[in-house]
C-alpha cells in the first residue's frame, strides 16, 4: 500500500469505458476519472478533451517515437506486401483487414503479439508473432503498406513507426489516429470496420506510385515532429515536480543540483 503522502498519478492511455462491454463496468470505468486523490496525464489530446467533458483536468505528456538509424529490410516476395499489425483482440480490427485484402495480388503478412498457435489458419501468407522491436521494425519498413483497421487506438505507435520508416500507411479513421494522420497528405483514412473502403485505399497506394511516394514523402516529414523523447520526459519531469524524491533518484540527481 502506498502512504498517504505519496502523490498519485494516473497514466491514462485510452478511455477505459469503451474497451468493455456491459454498462455496469462502462460507469465503473467512468467513476475512476471523477476519484480526487490521483493526479492524471495522458498520451493524446483527444483524451485530454474527453477528460475535460468529464470534468477532469490532466497534463499532456506527448507520444513519441525514436527509431534506431540501422534498421534493416528483410527477404521479401516479389509480389507487393501488405503489412497487418495488431493483436487479435476484437479492438485491433486484424480480421476485418484481412477480409479487406481479398481479391488484391499481394503477400498478406500479419506483425502480432498474439500466440503463432492462434494465428494458423486464418489466411496470413506469413506471421511475425511477439518477435523483439528491432525485428518488429524490419518487418515494418519492408513492407509496401502497413493497414492498421483499428476500432480504438489511444495514440497509436505503429502509425508513427510506419511513418518514420518510410512505409506507405493506411488506417482507418478510429480515435487516436487523428493525433499525427492527415488523410490524402501522410496516408489514407477509411471509415472504422468499412472494409471495401479499406480495400480501395490499399489499392490505391499499392498502384498508384506518384500517390503512394507523396504519402511516405510527407509522412518523414510528420516523424520529425515526434523523433526525440526529451519534449515529453521534460515535461513529465515538471509534472513530477524536481523536488520528488523518486524523481532525483531516476535521473540520477545529488544534493548539489547536477545531473549525474
Amino acid at each position: 500500500k502506498l502512504p498517504d503522502s505519496c502523490e498519485k498519478y494516473y497514466f491514462v492511455q485510452q478511455l477505459e469505458n469503451r474497451m468493455v462491454d456491459t454498462l455496469f463496468d462502462k460507469c465503473a470505468a467512468l467513476y475512476t476519472y471523477s476519484l480526487k486523490d490521483f493526479r492524471i496525464f495522458t498520451e493524446a489530446r483527444w483524451i485530454q478533451r474527453e477528460l475535460a467533458k468529464l470534468g477532469r483536468d490532466s497534463a499532456l505528456i506527448p507520444n513519441a517515437q525514436e527509431l534506431p538509424a540501422d534498421v534493416k529490410t528483410i527477404k521479401r516476395p516479389s509480389k507487393p506486401v501488405v503489412l497487418i499489425e495488431g493483436s487479435l483482440a476484437w479492438r485491433k480490427g486484424v480480421l476485418k483487414g484481412l477480409e479487406a485484402l481479398d481479391g488484391i495480388d499481394c503477400a498478406k503478412w500479419l506483425l502480432t503479439n498474439s500466440h503463432e498457435k492462434s494465428c494458423v489458419g486464418l489466411g496470413f501468407d506469413r506471421v511475425f508473432s511477439r518477435v523483439s522491436w528491432k525485428d518488429a521494425l524490419s518487418v515494418i519498413k519492408t513492407a509496401d503498406v502497413l493497414l492498421k483497421p483499428s476500432y480504438l487506438e489511444g495514440s497509436p505507435t505503429p502509425h508513427m513507426e510506419a511513418m518514420g520508416l518510410g512505409t506507405a500507411l493506411v488506417s482507418t479513421n478510429c480515435s487516436g489516429v487523428s493525433e499525427y494522420c492527415v488523410d490524402e497528405y501522410n496516408c489514407l483514412l477509411a471509415e472504422v470496420g468499412n472494409v471495401d473502403e479499406m480495400n480501395s485505399k490499399v489499392r490505391r497506394v499499392l498502384f498508384d506510385d506518384e500517390l503512394r511516394e507523396r504519402l511516405i514523402a510527407n509522412g518523414l516529414k510528420t516523424a520529425k515532429s515526434f523523433s526525440s523523447w526529451k519534449p515529453s520526459i521534460d515535461k513529465l519531469v515538471r509534472l513530477f515536480d524536481w523536488q520528488n524524491g523518486f524523481v532525483k533518484e531516476l535521473l540520477g540527481d545529488d544534493s548539489s543540483g547536477e545531473q549525474k
